[in-house]
């Protein structure tokens, strides 16, 4: 008897490679700049997102998250200052700090 096999495990595999080739490489979305109108300066993950005061710094994920009013105010740290809201010259250096 004659054995037939049937080769199809190749070209699939190819044809999986090729997909994955032309999808976008996956980033972590950290926002980094200065806001040069409003003299302020962040670095992290939703950092000053929502902010419309000026003079802040922010160094941190959800640093200075709700800061909308809020002038001359450091933050550093994971949700440092995240609802700091129209209050001026605050300094946070920690976790989850008010």
């Amino acid at each position: 008897m004659k054995t037939i096999t049937n080769i199809t495990c190749p070209p699939l595999a190819l044809f999986a490679l090729a997909c994955f080739a032309v999808l976008p490489p996956a980033q972590a979305d950290c926002r980094e700049g200065c806001d040069v109108s409003g003299s302020n300066t962040f670095l992290g993950n939703d950092a000053l997102l929502n902010n419309l005061g000026g003079n802040n710094t922010a160094v941190g994920a959800n640093t200075l998250f709700w800061n909308t009013a809020g002038s001359d105010n450091t933050a550093v740290g994971y949700n440092a200052l995240i609802n700091n809201n129209g209050i001026n010259s605050n300094e946070s250096v920690n976790n989850t700090a008010i």
